[in-house]
């Protein structure tokens, strides 16, 4: 059982490199790279977004671009980054992507 708290005490540090980008509704914009701390030194990235649909370059990727479909909004990004010896898993700050016209 102490194993399992010893886990739970590994704090996961993370950041994110961009917090607000744009581009126009079929444009790609710069990479976008997920950062963690504080773990076994070996994770999982997984690229999750939420409204204007986007296409993720690469979704397990620790740094990733993203390429709007045509349609103006706002997209949510976030990387869910897992410690896969621990278990322990974080979510990076969100970046608001904004596509229009540029």
């Amino acid at each position: 059982m102490s194993g399992f708290f010893g886990n739970m005490m590994i704090s996961l540090k993370n950041n994110i490199s961009a917090i607000i980008l744009s581009a126009s509704v079929s444009g790609t914009t710069s990479s976008i790279t997920a950062s963690v701390s504080g773990g076994s030194e070996t994770y999982t990235y997984l690229w999750i977004q939420s409204g204007t649909t986007c296409t993720i370059g690469s979704s397990t990727s620790a740094s990733t671009a993203f390429t709007g479909t045509g349609v103006a909004g706002t997209t949510n990004v976030y990387c869910l980054i897992t410690d896969t010896t621990t278990g322990n898993a974080v979510n990076t700050p969100t970046c608001v992507i904004t596509w229009g016209l540029i």
